[in-house]
């Protein structure tokens, strides 16, 4: 049994693929090879001594033709790369057994290990990790320790038989190195070895299995997912856009990562593609998927510049989207009954006065309208109905006695008994 029972796992959720191209776009440059074997290429990193220009070099990468596999720096597997600012390789395990040992150096010029964990595994076990972070060297370590095989637990990573311990992120140039407090003198018949890796916080999780691996597995042993962070250069934003040496293009921002050398490049929100390559990064449209956007029908989409909105059917309040939907503005309204309300509306904002209804028939209307609960048509029908707020306020709060005599509590009582359905619209 190898080291991380959950290696070959990782492994395969660690190569989801980036695809060749986002939206149309190309990700690698015309001059560099697209992919190598499964995995996507994208510019600034390019295989091949010739293709990278102004790039930097750190991100040139060797491509096996033949087994279709990608190595970075000391023939660390790649397993996938992400515009984002990571990079996920296989990385070497370390190793102490009663008679032979492997420790691990690691140098890789332009990135610094990120979301990754210390994890050491045995009964006689002590391991640290060396470093350097922000200039200054870093160290770090656990004590795993046991007495027999019952003493362990199964997910359980606590010191007894296993340990484990958080990198921070920016640190760069480790070794890792495993010792044996007694050469395996009190365990070996169960624990001939420890062992300690630096691996991605996603990468591992802790079985009895692992304390039996031999000597002779550990030389064959797959490595470990690790998750590298990478910029390029060693200049600022400020340094690289003022000496016009900067490789973002349109529709992203430069940005300096916190204590990283060198910058990034970013699509805006609601942009995608490569940054590092022209022309750029361009817009989503939102509304062409279900899956791209969170409106519920019956709202509709309507892409925006960089985002999208959500529209509720005329009648219709909330926000359209899942966590708020379209509902009817009143218990009581009917798509009948909004029908004829948004009728009468538009017709009384005609411009043409013979479409206009009386003033009798609007007032019997918005009573109607009063008694069902629903509110006024005019606060979100068309956007001319917002154009002229006192005719508005006119239509529904002036009493009518220039226009036949009849108040607004006459003609309520006068219409009491009718039925809003039985109302003849005519024009004047």
């Amino acid at each position: 049994m190898g080291l991380f029972t959950s290696i070959l796992l990782q492994i395969a959720y660690a190569t989801l693929l980036l695809p060749a191209e986002v939206g149309g776009m190309p990700l690698a440059k015309p001059n560099g090879p697209e992919r190598c074997g499964d995995l996507s290429i994208p510019y600034p990193f390019v295989i091949g001594e010739g293709c990278f220009d102004e790039s930097d070099s750190s991100f040139n990468l060797a491509c096996n033709e033949t087994t279709g596999v990608t190595t970075l720096g000391q023939n660390l597997e790649v397993l996938n790369i992400a515009l984002d600012g990571q990079i996920r390789i296989l990385h070497w395990v370390a190793y102490d057994c009663y008679d032979h040992s492997k420790g691990l150096h690691t140098m890789l010029p332009g990135f610094t290990f990120s979301h990754n964990k210390l994890v050491a595994i045995g009964c006689d076990d002590r391991a640290y990790l060396q470093g350097f972070r922000n200039g200054t060297a870093y160290w770090v370590g656990c004590t795993a320790l046991c007495l027999s095989v019952e003493d362990l637990v199964n997910d359980t990573c606590n010191g007894i038989g296993c340990c484990e311990t958080s990198i921070p992120e920016g640190v760069s140039n480790i070794t890792t190195v495993v010792l044996s407090y007694y050469n395996h003198t009190y365990v070996g018949n169960f624990n001939p070895c420890s062992s300690a890796a630096v691996a991605a916080n996603d990468a591992f999780v802790f079985s009895i299995a692992n304390i039996s691996t031999t000597a002779e597995e550990y030389t064959s042993l797959p490595q470990v997912p690790v998750v590298l962070n990478w910029t390029n250069g060693s200049k600022s934003c400020y340094a690289a856009e003022t000496d016009k040496t900067v490789l973002c293009n349109e529709n992203s921002n430069c940005t300096d990562p916190p204590g990283e050398v060198g910058y990034r490049c970013q699509c805006w929100t609601g942009y995608e593609g490569n940054p590092y390559i022209s022309p750029g990064c361009q817009e989503i449209d939102e509304c062409s998927a279900p899956e791209l956007n969170d409106c519920k029908k019956p709202a509709t989409c309507k892409n925006t510049n960089g985002g999208y909105k959500c529209k509720c059917p005329l009648g219709l309040r909330g926000a359209g989207t899942n966590s708020d939907p379209c509902l009817p503005t009143g218990d009581q309204q009917t798509n009948e009954q909004f029908e004829k309300v948004a009728r009468v509306a538009k017709l009384c904002l005609s411009m043409k006065g013979e479409k206009r209804p009386t003033m009798r028939e609007v007032e019997h209307e918005l009573e109607g309208v009063r008694r069902s609960g629903m509110p006024y048509p005019w606060s979100f029908y068309e956007p001319d109905a917002l154009q002229n707020p006192e005719e508005h306020e006119h239509l529904l709060h002036t009493t009518l006695e220039e226009n036949g005599g009849y108040s607004t509590s006459d003609t309520t009582n006068m219409y009491q008994g009718m039925n809003i359905e039985t109302l003849p619209l005519g024009g004047r």
